[in-house]
């Protein structure tokens, strides 16, 4: 059990370490996105704010005012909100691949309802930095809750820190697991690879055991329609005579079916004693913004 306590108390420790903060002047050079209330948005330059309204100049209506009691938010935006075509990615999605996420920021009430053929995924953003949320079956077991802590090191490069912790419900109430992990992602929201890692902690019955994880994943956007995603694990399986690794690749195709919609699908390959082997489940998964 000293084990999974540990492995608690480095979680604990990661997030120790940070402060959240929030925005409160203008940057009249940046582009920001201001949300409404009744879900408007409008994007584009602030050239002024105070406590009754804020003026906005976008591209298409030119200078608007908006008044402050009408605003739900005010976001400012990076370079990696937008395309190469200079049009803004507004769908969360961007920080997950099959099952891994990577070193891009879910922003502040952004959020997002992964629909898997064993379960489902629901992630949110609490600030513009840290995201949580919780995963199970459809059965609700296990139940595993999830933190991130992700910032910009610059407009290329990108990190994150996060926890996986959850037990075994009602089934198996005597397990409980954790992962404690890190990412670092080079590329834009539409363009990027990631690496990752972490120690995988569980305990049954109170014996406990863990691995260290690897992962490398990426994301390719194509058309607006269209991208390719792929995602993976590796470990070291170090109970046999020979320590031999052992990894779970997951290519697969990206389709943006609507605004707020997306549909994946691919095909698992598990690399065991020296072959690949294919897994005999395809990965289905609707994403959908909430």
């Amino acid at each position: 059990m000293s084990l999974f306590k540990n492995v608690i108390i480095f979680s604990i420790f990661i997030f120790a370490s940070f402060k959240s903060f929030g925005q409160t002047e203008i940057d009249t050079s940046a582009t920001y996105e201001v949300i409404k209330s009744d879900g408007g948005k409008f994007l584009g330059k602030i050239i002024s704010k105070n406590e009754k309204e804020i003026v906005i100049v976008t591209k298409n209506l030119g200078s608007i005012n908006i008044p402050m009691y009408v605003i739900k938010e005010i976001r400012k935006l990076s370079k990696n909100d937008f395309n190469a075509k200079g049009d803004a990615i507004n769908p969360p999605f961007y920080t997950r691949y099959f099952f891994t996420t990577n070193g891009f920021p879910l922003h502040k009430e952004d959020g997002y309802l992964i629909y898997n053929w064993f379960g489902l995924d629901y992630e949110t953003g609490f600030t513009e930095h840290l995201s949580g949320g919780i995963m199970t079956s459809w059965i609700a077991v296990p139940i595993i809750g999830s933190i991130k802590y992700a910032t910009d090191i610059s407009p290329y490069a990108h990190v994150s820190v996060g926890v996986l912790a959850g037990f075994g419900s009602y089934l198996i109430p005597r397990t409980v697991m954790g992962l404690p992990y890190a990412a670092l992602t080079f590329g834009n929201k539409e363009r990027n690879i990631t690496f990752s890692g972490g120690y995988g902690a569980i305990s049954i019955a109170g014996t406990a055991s863990g691995k260290v994880l690897g992962s490398v994943s990426g994301l390719l956007t194509i058309t607006k329609k269209i991208g390719l995603v792929f995602d993976s694990f590796i470990f070291s399986n170090d109970n046999s005579d020979n320590v031999n690794l052992i990894g779970v690749f997951m290519p697969g195709l990206r389709a943006y079916t609507g605004e707020n919609k997306i549909f994946q699908f691919g095909l698992a390959e598990i690399y065991y004693n020296h072959q690949f082997v294919p897994f005999p489940f395809p990965l289905i998964q609707w994403h959908q913004k909430i």
